[in-house]
């Protein structure tokens, strides 16, 4: 997440081992959704 946010990026974590968190579903280009399992990120979409 601090490098996103070095780039310029917002991003969210919106999966954490499993459970899914609730987001707002609008689309936002400069921003990653991380799924994370056991403290890595296993998956970035952006948006």
């Amino acid at each position: 997440m601090h490098r996103a946010r070095q780039s310029g990026l917002d991003c969210r974590v919106v999966e954490r081992n499993g459970i899914t968190f609730p987001v707002t579903m609008d689309y936002s280009e400069s921003r990653l959704n991380l799924a994370v399992r056991n403290g890595r990120v296993m998956r970035v979409t952006r948006g």
